[in-house]
This record gives C-alpha cells, sequence and structure tokens, in this order.
C-alpha cells in the first residue's frame, strides 16, 4: 500500500488520478446546476433604475449645508 501511495506521488501519475475525478465532478455539477436562470438587466441599467428611484425619493431643498452646522459662533453670521 505504501508503494503504491509513494508512486502516485509521483507529479507524472498524480494527472492520471486528477483528471479523471474532475471530470466525473464536472458532469455531476452539470447534472445538478440549474442552467436556466432567467437574464437579469444588465449592471447599468440597474445602477441607472437605482439612481432615478433615490432622485425622486430625495426632498426638493435641502434644510442646511454642512458647513453651516459646526460653525463657531464668530464665524456665523
Amino acid at each position: 500500500m505504501l508503494s503504491l501511495i509513494r508512486y502516485l506521488n509521483n507529479r507524472k501519475f498524480l494527472s492520471l488520478i486528477c483528471i479523471p475525478i474532475a471530470a466525473v465532478g464536472y458532469y455531476i455539477e452539470g447534472l445538478l446546476s440549474d442552467r436556466y436562470t432567467p437574464p437579469t438587466a444588465p449592471i447599468m441599467e440597474q445602477r441607472e433604475e437605482r439612481l432615478l428611484a433615490n432622485m425622486n425619493s430625495m426632498p426638493d431643498e435641502k434644510r442646511h449645508s454642512p458647513l453651516e452646522i459646526n460653525l463657531p459662533p464668530s464665524l456665523s453670521v
């Protein structure tokens, strides 16, 4: 048994084991996977729709600018 492990440990013979196992795994994955998933919209279209939805939900005007919040009293008008 140990001689068989040493024999198979040689890089030349390692591909004789790995390639058939990989082929069987590839075949099984093809049987089990769902190849018929519905197509989705392109990423750029999804982004544009999301940006339009965000623009519609934003208020029309801002209440204050970010710089007005932390102004010291000496600089405020």
